[in-house]
């Protein structure tokens, strides 16, 4: 009965070449551990090897590293754990692989998440922001657009004796029973830039027709927009947005309310 089992995997062997047959998650293939447990100990022996590998060599295993030792090991369906030396060494690779790709991922992800974050804070939140300081924060007006507060913000390290002063733009809505406010915060050298960009548009845009929906748009650091689109009604809409992806904060000015914007811009800064 022995030589018949062992016929039967011969048999197989030559039927279904190597490359063809199902990838064991054991360093010695199945049928190679049947044949051999069949050949030493006899056909019983060699049944229960089959029956083994049968019930495990599936999906349901776990690759993972013994925190005590420090080695790779596997839990099988039936909760057996068996060594490294045992696990088929693809799925060894694969494990340290994965490890590396999630470590990678994880790296990449975290790195995103801080450099966008810092890419959306102004310098001068930064610098409040820095731990080992005693902050002074002075609060110098100067003037209102609506609803819109224009200041200088002065930060001062009373420690260092070091300051940086920057544009802040204040707005507050109603929302419900209460009243939240917005902020911007540009620095001191984003304040020509926006006053060069409202000048463009007053010079060249609002005499302009565009013949499709168009936007024209400045952004600080910050996230803070300030510009114009062209509307349904074949007009110029101007606004401003003080926070990021947040359309609550978004203000919406007439022509002459953009310049008197413009003129407390060109106020603050010969103060900054």
């Amino acid at each position: 009965m022995r030589i018949f089992l062992l016929i039967v995997i011969r048999i197989y062997w030559f039927l279904i070449p190597k490359s063809k047959r199902r990838k064991c998650i054991f360093r010695k293939s199945c049928s190679n551990y049947v044949f051999e447990e069949t050949l030493k100990n006899g056909l019983w022996v060699g049944l229960k090897a089959f029956r083994f590998r049968y019930e495990n060599c599936r999906h349901g295993f776990e690759v993972f590293k013994n925190p005590i030792d420090n080695k790779v090991q596997m839990i099988l369906t039936n909760h057996q754990i068996i060594g490294e030396e045992n696990i088929a060494e693809r799925l060894i690779k694969k494990d340290i692989n994965m490890k590396k790709v999630v470590i990678v991922i994880l790296f990449l992800t975290i790195h995103l998440a801080i450099g966008q974050k810092i890419e959306n804070i102004s310098n001068a939140e930064l610098f409040s922001s820095q731990a080992g300081t005693l902050i002074e924060k002075e609060f110098i007006d100067i003037g209102n657009v609506g609803k819109t507060k224009i200041q200088i913000l002065k930060i001062t390290d009373m420690i260092s004796g070091k300051s940086i002063r920057s544009l802040r733009i204040e707005h507050k809505i109603k929302a419900g029973y209460s009243t939240e406010t917005k902020i911007a915060s540009l620095d001191s050298d984003e304040i020509e830039g926006l006053i060069k960009s409202i000048n463009i548009i007053k010079e060249n845009i609002f005499g302009s027709i565009a013949n499709n929906y168009t936007e024209i748009t400045f952004q600080s650091r910050s996230g803070f927009k300030a510009g114009c689109f062209w509307n349904i009604k074949n007009e110029w809409t101007i606004y401003l947005q003080i926070k990021k992806n947040d359309r609550e904060s978004m203000v919406f000015l007439k022509k002459e309310k953009f310049n008197d914007f413009l003129n407390l811009l060109e106020l603050a800064k010969n103060k900054v």
